[in-house]
């Protein structure tokens, strides 16, 4: 602050502020005066001046900050693990020693079962062996309540091989509906006899496909569990799998009304065992016809 003084002595005037300067403003002055500045040494840092934590300013948050965030998902043990709920009744499915599916028709194949998928419970239970595994499915499917089986999905290269089997099973209905048709209701149970020359067409449908089958049956039950199958050793139980049940279901019918409508009261019974060659068994009926001297069509 400073004065004038007039020239005249008696006159004094007020004094005039030449700087006005607060404690504050002293004070930033003075802290500017010692603040550090940049030495452009190696470091190649800043410095700054260090601000109070009451004057921290905070970063505005983006709309990806602001999002309310949610708990981490738990990982999946096993992701590859399914769970699958059947009903009563067959449930369309064969195994292997190893409890791994080596068929999947009908109600598996409706519900995503694939070939080449492993059991691993039944109803939570562990299946320990595919003794037990057919023991408990036995039991399921012969009860009065729907049933959960857990499956563990294939890997590698047994997928391939479980999806060409798949594709094979596939082929074989398509063309199981267009060579057999249902030709209508026969009543009575046993009116549904078939004639040899009925028979002939599953005979030659099993000539001209069986080499692109394969054996169903587990391997307890089959020898030739897995194998693709020939007519040198094909049985009724191969018919049944690739023939019978696939053509049949679809129509809840008897396979003789997918060969006829008509009633036929049959004059012979044949008695055969199912595990014998089905060749085998044409031959003894062969032998039957030109022994009483009987038509083909009888």
């Amino acid at each position: 602050m400073a004065t004038r003084r007039s020239s005249s002595s008696g006159d004094v005037k007020l004094p005039t502020l030449v700087k006005a300067s607060s404690a504050a403003n002293l004070g930033e002055s003075a802290r500017n005066q010692n603040r550090p500045t940049s030495t452009g040494g190696a470091g190649g840092g800043e410095l700054r001046r260090a601000h109070s934590a009451t004057g921290l300013r905070k970063r505005p948050q983006s709309k990806e900050e602001r999002r309310p965030q949610s708990p981490p998902k738990k990982q999946e043990e096993k992701s590859n693990v399914v769970v699958v709920k059947f009903s009563p009744g067959d449930h369309g499915l064969t195994w292997d020693e190893d409890k791994r599916i080596t068929g999947s028709i009908m109600q598996a194949w409706m519900r995503g079962v694939r070939p080449g998928w492993t059991v691993l419970a039944v109803n939570g239970k562990m299946m320990q062996s595919d003794e037990e595994l057919t023991d408990v499915m036995q039991q399921a499917s012969g009860g009065d309540s729907r049933f959960e089986v857990r499956f563990e999905k294939c890997q590698g290269n047994f997928g391939t091989e479980a999806k060409e089997r798949s594709d094979q099973q596939k082929r074989n209905r398509t063309r199981l509906m267009k060579t057999f048709s249902f030709q209508g209701s026969i009543e009575k149970t046993e009116h549904r006899g078939v004639t040899f020359e009925q028979f002939q067409q599953v005979l030659d449908y099993s000539h001209r496909y069986c080499e692109g089958w394969y054996d169903m049956a587990p391997a307890k039950v089959s020898k030739t569990s897995g194998h693709n199958l020939s007519m040198d050793f094909l049985n009724f139980h191969h018919l049944n799998a690739w023939l019978f049940e696939p053509a049949t279901k679809p129509k809840k019918c008897a396979m003789a009304e997918m060969l006829t409508n008509k009633p036929q009261p049959p004059e012979w019974f044949i008695s055969h065992w199912w595990g014998e060659p089905v060749v085998a068994f044409s031959e003894s009926w062969q032998a039957q016809m030109a022994t009483r001297r009987l038509a083909p069509e009888c």
